[in-house]
């Protein structure tokens, strides 16, 4: 196995176990539903990560035409 992918499963089993141990955290403080929210933001933020800045992008790009059309 190369380097590369034994970083990639450690990464991997990292993430997991973090999941984990947040919505263990959580069940015990008895705020689950809270932590299980906070981990589906971190997946859905892990799926797409650039997300935010695309989307600032993107308006950037509307207000450029917007300027070049008054011109």
């Amino acid at each position: 196995m190369g380097e590369r992918a034994i970083v990639i499963i450690c990464l991997t089993l990292f993430v997991a176990v973090g999941i984990l141990a947040v919505l263990y955290a959580g069940a015990r403080r008895g705020n689950a539903i809270g932590q299980i929210e906070i981990a589906k933001k971190i997946v859905k933020d892990a799926r797409d990560p650039w997300k935010p800045g695309d989307e600032e992008m993107e308006e950037l790009a509307k207000k450029v035409e917007a300027l070049k059309k008054k011109e």
